[in-house]
């Protein structure tokens, strides 16, 4: 009885967010209004700023990228050998 009612809880969650979802997902409402503005930004300007620091000092960005290379080499190399993967 108790896991059912937990069940019909979950269920009644799941509509909400489902017509929350399509209230924000309408074609009338305009893009700019359905867009998370924070998760678009962010990213597209920290991108921008990698890039133009790459350009603007090469050799310091083959340095990092080659030390990010070596780290994730490295990392991965240790979970392969850890799971037994290794040939």
């Amino acid at each position: 009885m108790f896991n059912m009612i937990n069940f019909n809880y979950f269920l009644n969650i799941q509509e909400d967010t489902a017509m929350k979802q399509d209230k924000n997902s309408s074609i009338d409402t305009p893009l700019k209004n359905r867009l998370d503005w924070v998760t678009t930004i962010i990213p597209f300007v920290t991108i921008l700023a990698l890039c133009s620091l790459f350009m603007i000092f090469p050799d310091a960005s083959s340095q990092v990228l080659g030390s990010v290379r070596f780290s994730w080499e490295t990392s991965l190399e240790a979970i392969i050998c850890s799971l037994d993967w290794a040939p």
